[in-house]
């Protein structure tokens, strides 16, 4: 499978592209020019984990529920062996003042164990329409990350995979 490219704003003009491969349905891959906004549906969900490295999926999560008028639920999975301090509520809490100040109805929460799993079962409890999740070393449908990869497959909705911006 191949990804698509697009450019898109300030990054365009750096020289810098965006990858994201669009999964509409039960693991089958839709390739479009741009994720279909009209299709997002009310209620997204963006798996992060609050690290500088997924910063750029979660303003493009944030971009996408703007653009779609949908809520957005912030996942921040955290990984079982780490310390939980106030630093990962901080994180969260700024996310979600970024997305509510650009008129976003968003809410947020942490959780720890495998991310996979975590991500399937928020977006079942949630009822989402759609997730946003990052896959840093998407190298084709193949080859998706084990995350991602699970996610994609076992799904109840329609899935972004979208990557870090990269030099054109």
């Amino acid at each position: 499978m191949r990804s698509m490219e697009t450019r898109s704003g300030r990054a365009a003009s750096r020289g810098l592209q965006r990858r994201e491969v669009w999964v509409h349905e039960k693991g089958l891959p839709h390739i479009c020019r741009q994720p279909l906004v009209d299709h997002l549906g009310q209620r997204m969900l963006v798996a992060t984990d609050l690290s500088d490295d997924s910063s750029d999926v979660d303003a493009r999560a944030i971009e996408l529920a703007e653009m779609a008028g949908a809520r957005l639920l912030v996942l921040a999975i955290v990984a079982p062996q780490a310390i939980t301090d106030d630093s990962h509520q901080k994180r969260l809490d700024a996310l979600l003042g970024r997305a509510r100040r650009r008129g976003i109805e968003a809410e947020g929460r942490i959780v720890m164990g495998d991310p996979a799993d975590a991500i399937l079962r928020a977006a079942i409890a949630s009822r989402a329409d759609a997730i946003v999740i990052g896959d840093a070393q998407w190298r084709g449908w193949k080859n998706a990350g084990c995350v991602c990869g699970h996610v994609i497959l076992h799904a109840p909705c329609r899935v972004l995979i979208t990557h870090g911006r990269t030099a054109a």
